[in-house]
């Protein structure tokens, strides 16, 4: 009788020892997990805050920084969910782990110092130095003294991907219909001391055309960049670092079609309205600007997008009518033109076949000025002196040929990608494809609250985006950079 008590007393305990130890494990082992990512975010945070960021080998890059920082808020949101399960509590406190020391041993460790910068900049010396990207491509730096203006440090690391890679991927894929080949990350901070040239080895053929593009993450905008192939490598100038993509296809594949819903020269105002806000949301086009916009990326914020209470007018200027049937009738000074009728012969050539007619070159001019900064350089953004022309002329009006269906943002793409001049737009959901955010370096907002890039068709400032704006023969355009809203150049709207 004894020995049966004996057992179930001692039955007894072990049942409540047991039951203890399961209501432990699950009461206390949960908060013991958070409370050791918890230890590790403040680590990581710690780290973020104290990096020494710079382009000097030692130092970190912004975006290993960035980078960092994303991986250690993840760890946080995992560490605050109190739904998460214990299996991806475990599995976010090694990743943390792991994350903060890859991010120690995480410094430049392929950079040109200043000095040495200076010595290239003395000597006319020759700079080229090699990255293994990924599997399949290579990157090899070019840096000559001559091109060099200042003795400032270069980060020569490049990584295949880097912090805004995806939104790159993303922008390009809405606005292009060409095949993404690959992506490389320029980890250098900034812009470089100079003109740099960046030979990529890779699959590349001399029978393909090839585009970059670089990501603003300012603007949030995407930037197009000129490359050559050159005995089956490909090569780009730089100016600064960041995100790149290379794109490859057919020659209109590479084309920004972030518009989609081009309209036409006749639009009336409630077109234009939707125009400037009704393109596509997700679109990225390369540097357009949409007719009926008060200037994508011209007009500050607030003015863009705006609409034109006289769009309805037709301007003595050239402003465009609509006709019945819907397409624009005027050009210069609002004439519609009417092919002539060729008169039939007296008698038929039976001998004669008939040929096709000669395909007529269509043409128009485009003009890109600033000269309301001349009378501004007080409020323009320091160190942007050396872009802004001593006449305001950043381009003289120049004829350059007009194709099918093309827009004001097609024309200026188009010109300045083959003039050199540097081009900068974004598409987004409020002022749609290509809002113009700067022409030259010379960006909105530079020179003032209310600066930026509008522009005109035969003198009529449109109230809808660029993208939006299809020309015809013998149009002429102007992109003005405004310090006040339009007011003063003339195209206010109010």
């Amino acid at each position: 009788m004894k020995e049966n008590k004996v057992r179930k007393i001692i039955l007894g305990i072990l049942s409540v020892v047991i039951v203890a130890g399961i209501v432990l494990h699950f009461s206390i082992k949960g908060p013991d997990i958070k409370s050791k990512i918890s230890k590790q975010v403040s680590i990581g945070r710690e780290l973020v805050n104290t990096a020494d960021k710079g382009n000097d080998n030692g130092q970190y890059s912004e975006y290993a920084v960035k980078s960092f920082s994303e991986k250690v808020e993840a760890a946080a949101a995992v560490m605050a969910d109190r739904k998460a399960a214990e299996d991806d509590s475990k599995k976010a406190l090694e990743q943390i782990k792991s994350d903060i020391e890859d991010f120690k041993v995480a410094e430049n460790e392929n950079s040109i110092s200043a000095a040495d910068v200076q010595a290239l900049m003395d000597e006319g010396g020759i700079k080229e130095h090699t990255e293994e990207v990924s599997e399949g491509l290579q990157a090899e730096w070019r840096i000559e003294g001559n091109n060099l203006d200042e003795a400032a440090p270069v980060n020569l690391d490049i990584k295949e991907d880097g912090v805004y890679t995806a939104d790159l991927n993303q922008q390009v894929s809405d606005s292009y219909e060409a095949e993404r080949v690959c992506n490389f990350s320029l980890r250098h901070d900034g812009k470089l001391p100079g003109k740099a040239t960046l030979v990529l080895k890779g699959d590349f053929s001399q029978e393909e055309n090839y585009l970059a593009c670089r990501y603003d993450g300012e603007a949030k905008g995407i930037e197009e960049l000129e490359v050559s192939l050159k005995n089956g490598f490909l090569e780009l100038g730089v100016e600064q670092g960041g995100d790149y993509v290379i794109l490859r296809g057919e020659e209109k594949e590479l084309v920004n079609h972030g518009n989609t819903n081009t309209g036409t020269k006749g639009a009336d105002s409630s077109e234009a309205s939707e125009g400037t806000s009704g393109e596509s949301d997700s679109e990225a086009s390369e540097s357009t600007s949409s007719q009926g916009e008060t200037i994508e990326g011209s007009v500050p914020s607030g003015a863009q997008g705006e609409e034109n209470t006289a769009s309805g007018e037709n301007p003595s200027s050239g402003g465009r009518t609509e006709n019945t049937e819907g397409n624009t009738s005027g050009n210069q000074g609002g004439n519609s033109q009417t092919a002539p009728t060729q008169p039939a012969p007296t008698q038929p050539a039976p001998t004669q076949t008939a040929t096709e007619p000669e395909e007529v070159t269509r043409t128009c001019i485009i003009e890109i000025r600033c000269d309301t900064v001349l009378n501004n350089m007080d409020q323009l953004t320091e160190g942007l002196e050396g872009y802004i022309p001593g006449n305001g002329v950043i381009l003289s009006a120049s004829e350059v040929e007009l194709y099918e269906g093309e827009t004001v943002f097609d024309v200026l793409k188009r010109t300045t990608r083959e003039t050199g001049i540097k081009l900068e737009f974004r598409n987004d959901g409020v002022h749609g494809a290509g809002y113009i955010v700067g022409i030259n370096h010379l960006n909105e907002f530079d020179c003032g609250e209310g600066s930026g890039w509008m522009y005109t068709v035969n003198g009529w400032f449109p109230n809808y985006g660029c993208a939006k704006y299809v020309l015809e023969d013998n149009d002429v355009i102007q992109w003005i950079y405004t310090c006040d809203l339009g007011r003063d150049i003339g195209g206010h709207y109010w």
